[in-house]
């Protein structure tokens, strides 16, 4: 119930239920309902604008767990998607700052 509050989707407010299921014993889906570009919760009928998944493979003993995790992108974040959304754009832009002003650091006479 606390958590309640919290996860709904920043557009239109309508409540998200992340979940997880599994087909068999080594089979999992992780679905977090969260846009990764940006972290923020959203629903899968209307904000929702591109979808991809990625699979995980991991090994325990003989047998292997596979995890195959829903990556949600939101309006603001699904043109960017490549580059990691609106998080992936905020890091680069600053990376190339840092790398700019050390460049007129050593470059000031």
């Amino acid at each position: 119930m606390r958590l309640a509050s919290t996860q709904v989707c920043y557009v239109c407010g309508t409540q998200v239920y992340p979940d997880q299921w599994s087909i068999s014993k080594t089979s999992h889906f992780v679905d977090h309902f969260q846009c990764k570009g940006c972290g923020r919760h959203i629903c899968d009928e209307l904000h929702t604008r591109r979808k991809t998944e990625d699979v995980t493979i991991i090994r325990e003993g003989m047998r292997g767990h596979r995890y195959q995790y829903t990556n949600r992108y939101c309006d603001l974040c699904s043109p960017f998607y490549r580059i990691g959304g609106i998080r992936g754009i905020a890091g680069s832009l600053a990376l190339i700052g840092a790398v700019l002003a050390l460049g007129l650091y050593y470059i000031k006479p």
